[in-house]
């Protein structure tokens, strides 16, 4: 699957909203389109436009990609001691 990088701009803002997606679609204009949606839907009348451009795998910007949403799995793991234990009975069951 490809990866995009996504921009856009918004008369609200002067730095325009930037991201990385990996997208099941190869065909730029059709991801362009429902980038295009998707935007309007969310900023309405601040949409100035949407620029999608297709990256490489091995580039420094899909790396970075790779490892902020490791981390968000990292941090998004259950704990390994007593996973079963909701914490609000963590701090007694410990605590006998």
């Amino acid at each position: 699957m490809p990866y995009y990088r996504i921009v856009i701009w918004t008369s609200r803002r002067r730095e325009p909203y930037t991201g990385i997606r990996q997208i099941e679609n190869y065909n730029v204009d059709a991801v362009q389109h429902i980038m295009r949606v998707k935007a309007e839907e969310t900023y309405r009348r601040d949409l100035i436009d949407v620029e999608v451009q297709m990256i490489s795998k091995t580039s420094t910007a899909v790396r970075k990609y790779f490892e902020a949403s490791k981390k968000k799995r990292e941090a998004k793991k259950w704990p390994e001691d007593k996973p079963f234990v909701p914490a609000l009975r963590r701090r007694d069951y410990f605590n006998r």
